[in-house]
């Protein structure tokens, strides 16, 4: 089975939350390896080819280490200002769902799970 261009698909969320602040980070790495004052332990790069497979994987892990300190800081927030706006009060099937998540999960009594 061939793969075709519609088998890879980037969602704006993708870029906006993982790609584009990687690509940004790995910019500012890119600067900072470059200068004189700090020695990098990277490898050269050989071509043009190389360069963007390199920079290319690199903003994507970046994006992702970033996305996910983000979401370690912003949750908190999220669930303190959004949240608190749209919670269901009497509604029994939200409720009774909420039960069986914290059952299965373990969950009850400690930390709130938003999904």
């Amino acid at each position: 089975m061939a793969a075709k261009p519609a088998d890879f698909f980037i969602g704006v969320v993708d870029f906006f939350a993982i790609i584009l602040p990687g690509a940004l980070l790995s910019y500012l790495a890119l600067e900072a390896a470059t200068q004189e004052t700090v020695y990098s332990m990277m490898p050269a790069l050989r071509g043009t080819a190389q360069g963007w497979v390199a920079f290319t994987l690199s903003s994507y892990l970046l994006g992702h280490f970033a996305s996910l300190i983000g979401a370690r800081f912003l949750d908190p927030l999220y669930e303190k200002t959004f949240m608190g706006r749209w919670k269901r009060a009497g509604d029994r099937p939200f409720e009774l769902a909420g039960e069986r998540k914290d059952k299965a999960l373990g969950t009850k009594g400690t930390e709130s799970v938003t999904n």
